[in-house]
Parts: C-alpha cells; sequence; structure tokens
C-alpha cells in the first residue's frame, strides 16, 4: 500500500487540501468529486447535518450568554490552532443567528440569554434603577460571566450597595452552561474587599462519607480549603466499592444489602453520569418494597438527598465516569477557560454524587475497565470497602496491569476456544493479547 504523509504545521498554516491533492495526483489518483448537493446528501445520510445542527443551537445560546458581537466570535476564531475550520463554521453560524432573531422578532418573544442581556442593559443604560440595598445570591459557584456582569451593574447604582453570596466551589458542575468557577474562586478580585463566612457544618452526610468527599475533591489544588465537619459521626466505612461487569447485578447487590438493615420508606437515589444508565425502576420498585427508588443524572441531583446512593457507571471512557468525552472545540471557543487540572468538573461532579448520601454510597464499576476515579480511590487506600461483595457475579480485583502495547490500557482475563489469555482492556482499539496461566 502506497502512503502519503502529512503533517499538521501544514494544517496550521491553511495549506494541507492542498498539498495533499499535489501529492495525490503525483501518486496517480484520478479525483471524482462529488457535486454539492449530493455532497449534502451523502452528508444528511450519514446524519452529519443534524450533528451540525445540535452543535449549533449549542453555540447560539453560548454566543448569546456572552453578549459577543460577530466580529468578536470571528477574531477569537482566528486565534484557534485550527482557525480555518473554526472561521468557516463562524461565518456558517452568522446567518442561522441572524433567521433565529429575525423569528424572536415576528413573534414578539425572546429567549432565556435575551433575559439576561436584556437586563444587562438595561441596568446598564440607567432605564432600570434598583430600589434594592442588598443583593442575594444563592448557588453562587454556578454563576457566569453575564450574570456576574448583571450583578456588578446593580451594585454600582449605588455605592452603599451590599452583596451576600452563598456558594461552594466544589460543587460548580455546569462549565457547559458557561458557569465560571473562577469568578468563586476569586470573588474579592472581582468584587472588591469581601468578609467571607465559613459553612463548614453538615448536617447531611455521615463523617465517613464525608472525609472520603473531602479528601477526593480537594486533589485538585486550586480548590478553596475547607474542613466539613458532620453532624452524624459513625465508625464504620460508608461508601463500598461493587465490582461487577454488569450494572444490574451491581445495583441489585446494592439495593439487597440496602433494604436488608433499613426500615420501611428508606429512600435510594441511583445516580449516572449519562442517562442512557437508567434502570428499569417498575421492576426494582416491586422487587424492593421497602425501598423509594429514584434515578436520575447525577447533574440533575445537585441539591437532591436521599438516605441511599448507588452510582452506576464508573468505567473509562467517554460514556464512562468521568467522562472522556471531549469538548467541541468550537464549544470551546466560546466557554470559560478549561481548567489545568486534569478532569478538575467531572472529580466535582463526583463529589456532588457522594454527598447526596445521608447514610451509604454503593460505587458499581467493571474494575476490568475500571474509572481514574475507582483506580484512585483503590490505589490511594481511601476509607473505602471493597470487599464487601464477592462470588460468581463479581470481580476478584482491580485490573492493574499495563498493557505493553497501547500504554493505556490493562491486561484482563479473557476465555476462548483455544484457553484462557489476558487482553487489553481497550480492545477493540488495541487488540493485544499474551498468553496467560491455564
Amino acid at each position: 500500500t502506497q502512503l502519503i504523509e502529512t503533517y499538521s504545521y501544514l494544517k496550521q498554516q491553511g495549506i494541507l487540501t492542498k498539498t495533499l491533492e499535489d501529492k495525490l495526483l503525483l501518486a496517480g489518483v484520478k479525483f471524482k468529486p462529488l457535486a454539492n448537493n449530493e455532497l449534502l446528501i451523502k452528508l444528511n445520510q450519514f446524519g452529519r447535518v443534524s450533528e451540525f445542527s445540535q452543535l449549533l443551537s449549542q453555540v447560539l445560546a453560548l454566543f448569546k450568554a456572552a453578549c459577543l458581537d460577530f466580529k468578536s466570535l470571528v477574531s477569537l476564531a482566528k486565534q484557534h490552532e485550527d482557525h480555518e475550520r473554526m472561521q468557516a463554521a463562524a461565518f456558517l453560524f452568522e446567518p442561522i443567528y441572524e433567521v433565529y432573531q429575525q423569528h424572536l422578532r415576528d413573534t414578539a418573544t425572546i429567549d432565556f440569554e435575551d433575559m439576561i442581556g436584556r437586563a444587562i442593559e438595561y441596568v446598564e443604560d440607567g432605564r432600570y434603577r434598583s430600589p434594592y440595598s442588598y443583593l442575594l445570591v444563592d448557588e453562587f459557584q454556578d454563576i457566569s460571566a453575564s450574570r456576574a456582569r448583571l450583578v456588578k451593574a446593580l451594585l454600582a447604582q449605588n455605592p452603599d450597595n451590599s452583596l451576600f453570596c452563598v456558594g461552594d466551589d466544589w460543587q460548580s458542575i455546569y462549565r457547559f452552561t458557561g458557569s465560571d468557577v473562577s469568578i468563586t474562586k476569586e470573588f474579592e478580585e472581582h468584587f472588591g474587599y469581601t468578609a467571607i463566612s465559613v459553612l463548614d457544618k453538615t448536617f447531611r452526610f455521615n463523617n465517613k462519607i464525608g472525609d472520603v468527599a473531602s479528601r477526593f475533591v480537594m486533589k485538585n489544588p486550586t480548590q478553596i480549603v475547607k474542613k466539613i465537619h458532620s453532624h452524624h459521626v459513625i465508625e464504620q466505612p460508608a461508601v463500598s466499592l461493587i465490582k461487577t461487569s454488569q450494572d444490574q447485578v451491581g445495583l441489585s447487590a446494592a439495593l439487597s444489602a440496602i433494604s436488608t438493615k433499613t426500615n420501611e420508606n428508606a429512600t435510594v437515589l441511583i445516580l449516572a453520569r449519562f442517562n442512557f444508565r437508567k434502570p428499569d425502576l417498575s421492576t426494582l420498585k416491586r422487587q424492593y418494597p421497602k425501598l423509594r427508588l429514584e434515578f436520575m443524572s447525577v447533574h440533575a441531583s445537585k441539591g437532591k438527598e436521599a438516605d441511599y446512593v448507588v452510582v452506576l457507571g464508573l468505567e473509562k471512557g467517554k460514556h464512562g465516569f468521568p467522562s472522556e468525552k471531549v469538548t467541541h472545540p468550537l464549544l470551546d471557543l466560546l466557554l470559560p477557560q478549561a481548567e489545568a487540572y486534569a478532569h478538575a468538573e467531572e472529580r466535582r461532579l463526583f463529589y456532588v454524587a457522594l454527598t447526596r448520601a445521608k447514610k451509604h454510597v454503593y460505587l458499581v464499576s467493571d474494575v476490568h475497565k475500571a474509572s481514574n476515579f475507582i483506580r484512585e480511590l483503590i490505589d490511594k487506600n481511601y476509607e473505602i470497602l471493597c470487599d464487601e461483595f464477592t462470588g460468581e457475579k463479581f470481580q476478584e480485583k482491580v485490573a492493574d496491569v499495563v498493557c505493553s502495547h497501547c500504554e493505556t490500557g490493562y491486561l484482563v482475563p479473557r476465555d476462548s476456544q483455544y484457553g484462557s489469555f489476558l487482553g487489553c482492556s481497550q480492545y477493540p482499539l488495541c487488540n493485544h493479547t499474551e498468553s496467560a496461566c491455564q
């Protein structure tokens, strides 16, 4: 097979397509380009038009929330390493934005971003004069740059105004909607001299859940240092790891354990990073009539609580926890700057999952492809129960031999008609195998 080599700098300099064309012609390739309408039909068949539409709807919301104009958007696109692609997307977005705005005008309606944007405009222009001397903001960790701008504009109308905020930087989990945790962590830089009152006692989760959750979230050195004290103090660990390749097996094990040690009407929150993990609740409710079961994504559980929590899907990958799904670069242009610490927001999301429980947390993971979070809990000797559930349907140990080929997966035992062998957990991305003791 004849191979043609290209380099990333060709794309950065905008000459990749021309260079590739020249090399293909030199290799004797004859081009048969599709007409634009045929190309569009093909893209539509592959679902790419719908994907792009969804992407641009997200761009639309972030663009309006950021109070940008197109000159600013194009300027941001030019600074990106893949600037050709980003600028092309920006120019495609402009007519869509104009049609959308015209639709709002024609129907005399506004969207959520308009509510914030117009409020900022009215306050900054003096068309609205606030009668309030005290501004109170709850869930401050979820604030975005535009909402902070609105707060500042209200404050600026009277030099004697006071601002009171309640927020927890450990629970900032909405960057994908524009929330910027740095505004909380650098509060004084944004709002001036500040008196801080620390709410360091919790009446929700016990000390053993608190110890695991606090230590885990504080691994990120940029989080504000806090020592949380629990009203409920117990002696035994309150976080259990259930090692199984089947969510249903792990979930049933957790619910059976809860059911044997609790009274009627104990609340159980079943959580997952993504909604597709949702179990058959109607069947489970019949099997465990003593328990009040509810399922939701971890994001949706913010502010909720239950006696017990079961977390599913703690495996490695883009649909695992932490999710390794990459944010589209076009969205990244409009989002607050990503934090340097790996999985910073996913780490806070895991903290939220752990701290929804009052009494006990059960973590369900296929430990042959365990997520980085599960590996950390085990490798760093967090106070969790790892061998509570054993037997045929449960795994004995976490895969810990790194694949020598890809160096990202782990060797796990597999069986075939020729006997047992060790294969990479990243299969089919990596098909490396090694012989195993039979």
